[in-house]
């Protein structure tokens, strides 16, 4: 999977490059992880110490949005 499609047609990718969020802010991956039920990829917004999550089960459908 190279991308996870978000609802409203939001998509982000799942590789180290720099994004743009819906709020304006740079981002990037910073890691994966999994737990029983879910693949949960946490990202780094650019310059600040903020990460947001977003979770997927194993059809790569989204799940979750945690900040």
């Amino acid at each position: 999977m190279d991308k996870i499609s978000l609802p409203k047609g939001v998509e982000i990718y799942t590789d180290f490059r720099e994004q743009i969020g819906t709020v304006g802010k740079p981002f990037r991956l910073s890691g994966v992880a999994k737990n029983g039920k879910h693949w949960i990829y946490t990202f780094r917004y650019i310059n600040t110490e903020r990460f947001f999550s977003v979770e997927i089960d194993y059809n790569d459908k989204f799940y979750k949005f945690v900040k």
